[in-house]
């Protein structure tokens, strides 16, 4: 048995990672600051030392365990890489940690949108740049169409999970199948436009 001193008690990332277990096992609500004060066998004082609210909390636990379990392990894309393999690569990295620990993405939407979400928003944004790096050598303007529709596509997998149409599991495919789309041949495009302009971004 492992028996922490004071000071390693007392290390913040101690205290979220109590946190994060909490979110974990017991879901978004129903945890107490006593429940992490008991688990990181610190006091409530020294929790609102560094962590102001419950809130605050919350949102350093989650931003906490996707760096270390998402946004961290996601490696840029490979000279050679096709892009679509790159994305999708990228894509598993971020959503696998969510596949095994369902509650920690429902924790994970519902902070996003609650005081202090915008810290999770811009963690998020900040963390995929390996994909828009994945975008070098296309043309800027199919750069930035790819990054809209990939962008709606996943925000439209996690609002269809959030409302119980779809599970966890689902959510990849489900963007795998649109990328996979756009990056075959665009006869399909070209016949139902009556052979108007076609252009494949993949």
């Amino acid at each position: 048995m492992i028996v922490k001193t004071a000071q390693q008690r007392t290390d913040p990332a101690v205290i979220l990672d109590v946190v994060a277990a909490l979110l974990e096992s017991n879901g978004y609500d129903k945890w107490q600051l006593d429940d992490v004060a008991e688990g990181a066998r610190v006091s409530l004082a020294t929790i609102y030392k560094h962590f102001p609210s419950r809130g605050e909390l919350t949102v350093a636990a989650l931003e906490r365990w996707m760096e270390i379990n998402a946004y961290g392990p996601i490696k840029s894309r490979a000279p050679g890489e096709p892009l679509f393999d790159a994305l999708i690569r990228m894509l598993r990295t971020i959503f696998e940690p969510w596949e095994k620990h369902p509650e920690m993405l429902d924790a994970f939407m519902r902070a996003r949108w609650a005081a202090g979400g915008e810290r999770l928003r811009a963690q998020g944004n900040a963390s995929v740049g390996p994909m828009i790096e994945a975008f070098d050598g296309l043309d800027p303007s199919d750069a930035a169409e790819l990054d809209d529709i990939l962008k709606n596509v996943t925000f439209g997998a996690l609002s269809r999970y959030v409302s119980g149409e779809i599970r966890v599991s689902e959510i990849v495919p489900s963007i795998e199948r649109t990328l996979s789309w756009l990056k075959e041949p665009t006869e399909r495009i070209s016949r139902g436009s009556g052979g108007t302009r076609s252009r494949s971004t993949g």
